[in-house]
């Protein structure tokens, strides 16, 4: 009964170190564990980040097409116009041109 009692005691020493020994690697794979988390949280914020200031230079990129489309715009109008007065300055120029003239053919 001795010797049962003695193997029961040492089977259970051996049980608890190894029950301590799982413990620690464990408490080691925790810790890698948690620094990975960690890891891929800052991860998905640093890309959370980049995904924002890329919407954000997308929106810069549209407005500033927008205005460069609305500038266009504006100076084909401009040039429109131009042209519109350049023919008629033409235009009056021959008039005066044509008024001279007769005005000198009545005196």
């Amino acid at each position: 009964a001795e010797r049962a009692a003695e193997a029961a005691k040492a089977e259970l020493r051996r049980n608890e170190l190894y029950l301590e020994r799982v413990g620690r690697e464990i408490e080691k794979k925790a810790a890698v564990f948690e620094r990975e988390v960690a890891a891929r949280k800052d991860a998905v914020a640093a890309y959370d980040s980049l995904a924002l200031k890329h919407r954000a230079l997308e929106d810069d990129r549209d407005a500033a097409r927008a205005d460069a489309a609305a500038s266009a715009k504006r100076s084909a109008a401009a040039d429109d116009e131009r042209f519109a007065l350049e023919a008629s300055r033409r235009d009056l120029a021959l008039q005066v041109q044509e008024l001279l003239q007769s005005g000198e053919r009545r005196r």
